[in-house]
Order: structure tokens, then sequence, then C-alpha cells
């Protein structure tokens, strides 16, 4: 009996605050209560259409240019780094990693290259590109300092590339 009563005492509870109006600011408007919030006829507008719009405004400002360098940054890395093999490219997170890659001239040596989108500008600061060398000795691959030369020259191009998207 005591969970009946309790379970009719929810609902009304429940049902008489779905009732309550729903006020939302507007600055030219004042406020608009309850149904015509959400009537499209009146000057007010619905909820879900003010939250869109409020977070939309604010990723749009804050975050434009961000997302469209890194995404040029990425775009540019993958079209630079086409010829080699990729083992994961992952444009939510910005980040390409390549498989070993040796040339025919050269099957004694290989090289991998991982490239991190860590910055929001097209500059050198943004990309953080790291280059593994082998050389294969004894049947077996040692690791090959890496010629900073090299990686400039990768720096350039993805950032070159980036600047004509």
């Amino acid at each position: 009996m005591k969970a009946y009563i309790f379970f009719i005492f929810i609902l009304v509870t429940l049902t008489n605050c779905a009732q309550l109006p729903l006020s939302i600011e507007r600055a030219d408007s004042g406020h608009i209560r309850g149904e015509d919030a959400a009537d499209p006829n009146s000057r007010g507008i619905s909820l879900n259409k003010w939250i869109k719009d409020e977070i939309g405004k604010s990723l749009s400002i804050n975050n434009d240019n961000l997302i469209n360098n890194k995404e040029k940054l990425w775009k540019a890395s993958l079209a630079k780094l086409s010829f080699m093999p990729v083992l994961e490219a992952n444009k939510e997170d910005y980040f390409i990693l390549t498989d070993w890659f040796s040339i025919e001239k050269d099957i004694n040596s290989r090289i991998k290259i991982d490239v991190y989108i860590v910055g929001d500008d097209l500059t050198a600061d943004s990309l953080d590109i790291r280059i593994f060398i082998q050389e294969l000795k004894n049947n077996n691959w040692i690791k090959s300092s890496s010629d900073n030369d090299v990686l400039i020259k990768i720096q350039n191009s993805i950032i070159d590339y980036a600047a004509s998207i």
C-alpha cells in the first residue's frame, strides 16, 4: 500500500513538473514562455535551436582556424607520405604512422616516419615528426642516425603543401 501511494505521489509530482513554463532570454523580445518558445510562428525560438546556435557560435569563434589548420596539416602529411605504406592514419587525433619502407636501390636500409600534428598553426612547431632509420647488418636491423636535413625537408614540404590547400 505504501509503495502504491509513493508511486502515485511521484507520478503526480513529475506530471506537474512537466507543465512548468520554459523561459528563454532574448535580447530583442524579452522572455518567451511556455509553448511560445517552441512555436516557429512566434518571435521565440525552441530551446534545442537556441542551444545548438550558442554551441555553434562558441565553436565557430574559437575553433574554425584550429580545425582547418590541423586538417590541412594532416591532409598534407598524408599526401607527402603517400609513397610509404601507412600503418595508421587518425584524422580525429591528427597523427599518421607509416610502416618500414625501403627503396629498391638500397634494400639494406629502411625508414619509418611518424607525424603528429600538435599545434594549430602552419609552422614547424605544429608538427612532431619522428624519423626512424635502420640498416641491415649481419641479418639484423640496427638503428641508424637520421639526418636533420631530411626532417627539415619533410617539415617544409608538408607546411608548403598545407598552405596551398
